[in-house]
This record gives C-alpha cells, sequence and structure tokens, in this order.
C-alpha cells in the first residue's frame, strides 16, 4: 500500500518523487521493525486461548499467530449476548481454561465476572480512539492493540500459576 501510494504521487509530482520514495522507504522499516518487535512480544502467547467479542481484530489475530477457539463471539454494539449463547460462550471457557476477554468498547454487554470469576476483560481500540493523530498513529494502533493483548496473557499466566520470563 505504501509503495503504490509512493507511486502515484511520484506520477503525479515528479519533482518531488524522491521524497515519496524516501518516506516510503523510512515508512516500511519502520512499520517491519515495529512488527518484529510485536511479534517477539508475542510469541510466546501463541497458544494462549481467549475470547474477542468483536471480529474486527482476525487480521492482527492471523498475522500474529494469536489462537483462540473456534467459536469466536461476534456482537455488534446495539445487540446484547442472548442466554443460549451466553451459556455456550460459559462452556467454552470453562473447556478451554480461558482468561482473557477482549472487548471492542466498554458497552460490550458481556460481564467477565459473569462468566468466570478468573476472566479479565481489556478493550481494545482498532481505530486509535485515543491516539494522536499523525505519521505514526498506525504504529501507535497496532503496538497498543499488541500491548493490550499482551497485559491480559501476561496476567493470565500469572493466574495459572506459571512464571513470567517476559
Amino acid at each position: 500500500m505504501i509503495l503504490s501510494v509512493s507511486a502515484t504521487l511520484s506520477n503525479i509530482d515528479k519533482e518531488n518523487s524522491h521524497r515519496y520514495n524516501s518516506n516510503a522507504t523510512k515508512a516500511i522499516k519502520k512499520i517491519d521493525q515495529e512488527v518484529k518487535e510485536i511479534m517477539k512480544e508475542l510469541n510466546d502467547f501463541k497458544n494462549q486461548k481467549y475470547i474477542v467479542t468483536h471480529d474486527a481484530y482476525q487480521y492482527f489475530e492471523k498475522y500474529f499467530g494469536l489462537n483462540h477457539p473456534s467459536a469466536i463471539l461476534s456482537i455488534e454494539e446495539d445487540s446484547y449476548i442472548g442466554m443460549k449463547s451466553f451459556m455456550k460462550l460459559k462452556k467454552i471457557m470453562k473447556e478451554e481454561n480461558i482468561k482473557c476477554i477482549f472487548a471492542h468498547s466498554q458497552e460490550d454487554s458481556i460481564k467477565p465476572n459473569a462468566l468466570s470469576n478468573d476472566a479479565k476483560m481489556v478493550v481494545l481500540d482498532p481505530i486509535g480512539s485515543d491516539i494522536e493523530p499523525g505519521k505514526d498513529a498506525y504504529l501507535a494502533i497496532i503496538n497498543s492493540i499488541a500491548q493490550n493483548f499482551k497485559s491480559c496473557f501476561v496476567v493470565s499466566v500469572q493466574r495459572c500459576g506459571l512464571r513470567d520470563n517476559r
């Protein structure tokens, strides 16, 4: 995408094509470095199971090799989970020993304590509502999501009595 934008701008504004190409190269390098760092940070948690309340993170999860039970719960903002779905989710959490719930917003109708006394809910923000717009906003959003995943996983590992060497 970055190279495509750079090429398009270079065709339109040939005088500044060197700037577009240089900026594109720098941006790609910066993103690659951040992605490598995130992969290192999340690598220890690839087998950690969790629940998400929205499928906004599917590409992030797939790219970084994260694992969740086959039943992803997707709840739209204006809807509530029914009793049948709630009981199914509670069963999955117990059977899979799930300790992390990732919510799309604080308005999600799922309450972690109702599902499990051991579960922690972390709110993820795929659009970076609290992130300052600018040249590093994309990296800040991706890093924020990664840190939120990691924060729940670390607590989950500690609750299970496993040592955290990170």
